[in-house]
């Protein structure tokens, strides 16, 4: 589990990461969650993830990605994601998970919504 290129950005109260991970290990859903909660308790923030070494997502890497964006909710902050992958994106959909979740093509796209 690999956590690279946290960036905080003050203008829109937001911290960005990049994930190389798989986020059907358990022990690196909780490197995540230590990471996303250690940023919440700042102030309520945005949480800014770069998908784009993310090796694998399927349904359980999904319920898994549920309780991190339930941890960010209950806090008042607000998950976005960016460089999905085609298949990954398409099983988010399918689910109806971009419901809940932001997603992204690129981080400037991210950065016009949180500034709305």
């Amino acid at each position: 589990m690999h956590i690279s290129n946290i960036v905080e950005i003050p203008d829109c109260f937001a911290v960005k990461a990049a994930l190389s991970c798989n986020l059907m290990k358990k022990a690196e859903l909780e490197a995540v969650e230590e990471f996303v909660l250690k940023n919440l308790k700042k102030r309520n923030v945005h949480i800014i993830f770069d998908f784009e070494n993310v090796e694998r997502m399927n349904s359980t890497a999904l319920g898994n990605l549920s309780m991190i964006y339930k941890d960010i909710a209950e806090q008042k902050g607000s998950l976005y994601l960016y460089n999905v992958d085609e298949i990954a994106r398409r099983t988010m959909e399918i689910t109806c998970f971009t419901h809940i979740i932001k997603i992204f093509n690129t981080y400037d796209e991210v950065v016009a919504a949180i500034k709305g």
